[in-house]
């Protein structure tokens, strides 16, 4: 009985740990060779499994800090604690504190309100006129889709912002400006480049481009120099045929695979070799054949339950004949 309960518990123990059922992500990466049609289809024809992406929304999706976000939201409960108390000593100082997180990342709608709001914080407690002013068009600039609580706000200072909301001055970026890119955050605000040019507000913008054939970037820069940027475009993917280099960081994603759709000067040789037309790579860089580490993982798993089952039946068997019956109960604990 004893190694039956042993057996069991083992048993159990394997399967509620994460690596016996921890879902294989797959992300697709694209070849600099490869037209956007071709990978698209490829995209297509894998999306009907869960858990595949291309690689412009699995690194948008990671582009965000929750630990930061938490410190934001940390500082932002301080900075109101010190408005409640009118502790005019410190409060601008912390509203200032909170406002500093506006560049640090590409916040989502929830953490970009905190931000204007503590902008328009500090216009509200700025005794000085022309600096109230600067704080209400950074609130502005910002995002501009931004509507303000107007529980919490005098009705003066809110009409004083609708006026600069409608007063803002934009700069038109075309979308052949970030052609090689699939998907272009602007503080947090997220377009398609392929769907046409867009008004940016005039002021300080943190950009970040995301593509599934060129590495991301990054920059903080005012909304004037945008118009005279080049993004660089670095391909993800080096390499020849038979060997292929992905320069994406996967040290702390276990359960993510990445895998190249390969160009057309490469699909002879796999087609004739029976292999689908994009190859695995491992965290190292290395190909490998398609879906080797999932299907593997799988295969460990239950090969596993499988001998967890037959060991725990012969344990059984023995301990029934040694026993002298398959009685359900045993007396002598």
């Amino acid at each position: 009985m004893k190694n039956i309960f042993m057996c069991w518990m083992s048993l159990f123990l394997f399967l509620q740990s994460p690596v016996a059922w921890a879902r294989v992500e797959t992300v697709l990466l694209q070849h600099a060779d490869v037209s956007d049609v071709t990978f698209q289809a490829a995209l297509q024809a894998r999306s009907s499994k869960p858990g595949v992406f291309s690689y412009a929304d699995y690194a948008a999706q990671r582009g965000f800090d929750e630990s930061l976000g938490e410190r934001l939201k940390n500082d932002f409960l301080e900075a109101q604690k010190a408005f409640l108390k009118s502790e005019e000593v410190s409060v601008k100082s912390k509203w200032s504190n909170v406002t500093s997180y506006a560049y640090k990342t590409d916040w989502p709608r929830a953490y970009r309100e905190i931000i204007q709001t503590a902008f328009l914080r500090l216009s509200q407690v700025e005794s000085d006129t022309q600096k109230s002013e600067v704080y209400l068009n950074e609130a502005a600039q910002y995002d501009p889709s931004f509507k303000p609580d107007e529980k919490i706000f005098p009705p003066p200072l809110l009409r004083q912002f609708e006026e600069v909301q409608r007063n803002l001055k934009t700069v038109r970026l075309p979308g052949s400006l970030f052609q090689n890119f699939d998907k272009v955050l602007i503080n947090g605000v997220a377009f398609t480049p392929k769907n046409g040019a867009r008004l940016v507000p005039t002021g300080l913008k943190r950009v970040t481009l995301y593509s599934s054939k060129y590495k991301t970037l990054t920059r903080t820069m005012e909304s004037s120099d945008l118009e005279l940027w080049l993004p660089e475009a670095e391909p993800l993917v080096r390499g020849s045929c038979s060997s292929m280099k992905a320069q994406v960081d996967n040290e702390e994603q276990k359960n993510v695979q990445f895998e190249v759709v390969r160009p057309d000067r490469c699909l002879t040789d796999t087609l004739s070799a029976g292999r689908a037309p994009w190859t695995a790579i491992t965290s190292e860089g290395e190909p490998q054949t398609q879906n080797v580490s999932n299907k593997r993982g799988r295969l460990i798993t239950w090969g596993a339950v499988l001998v967890g089952l037959a060991f725990l039946a012969r344990s059984f068997e023995k301990t029934s004949s040694s026993e002298g019956g398959t009685g359900t109960h045993r007396e002598g604990f």
